[in-house]
């Protein structure tokens, strides 16, 4: 749908006899524009942005994968050489992850702050400043509102709500994360 998902090859001038924005036989799936596929004569492209698992869960994931195996299968049956490029979104680190899917436990933290006082130095700065400054951060998130606002797609003029945290801070309200309009 317009304004979700989507990739986008470039290629010289010449160099592709093809191309197809629903090479995954499969509506569902070709419609989110995850995958475009372009022939260059002896060989093809597969230019993807696979789905992560949050918000879309494993078996949407599998669903995608395998559609696309099935996909670069029918241009090899073809004599085509496939290569597969793009966001396959395999996890390797966090930042490679969901939001959704990067939680901290906290108490873990906090015990080994505590319980390893005598080396405090082998600990990343950051649990530390966790430890530090958890009594501040949780009478911070006592005060947590959920605010509505609004955000427009500069391509389609759609409009969509978005939801924002805001949170009070020594008598100040403070919005957390970006947005568009800050």
């Amino acid at each position: 749908s317009i304004g979700f998902n989507g990739v986008c090859t470039y290629a010289p001038v010449g160099s592709v006899i093809g191309a197809d924005s629903a090479p995954l036989a499969c509506p569902e799936l070709d419609n989110q524009g995850r995958c475009l596929l372009t022939d260059h004569g002896t060989f093809c492209i597969f230019n993807v942005y696979a789905p992560n698992l949050g918000g879309h869960g494993l078996t949407k994931k599998m669903k995608f994968h395998n559609a696309l195996r099935r996909a670069m299968q029918r241009q090899r049956a073809k004599g085509k050489a496939v290569i597969l490029v793009g966001d396959l979104n395999l996890k390797h680190q966090a930042l490679d992850m969901h939001w959704q899917d990067r939680f901290v436990h906290i108490p873990d933290i906090l015990h080994q702050v505590q319980t390893q006082e005598n080396v405090r130095n082998t600990l990343p700065r950051w649990k530390l400043d966790i430890a530090r400054h958890w009594n501040r951060i949780t009478r911070c998130m006592d005060t947590q509102e959920v605010i509505k606002t609004k955000t427009q797609n500069s391509l389609t003029n759609e409009t969509y709500d978005k939801f924002r945290l805001v949170v009070t801070l020594n008598g100040r309200r403070i919005h957390l994360g970006s947005h568009e309009s800050d």
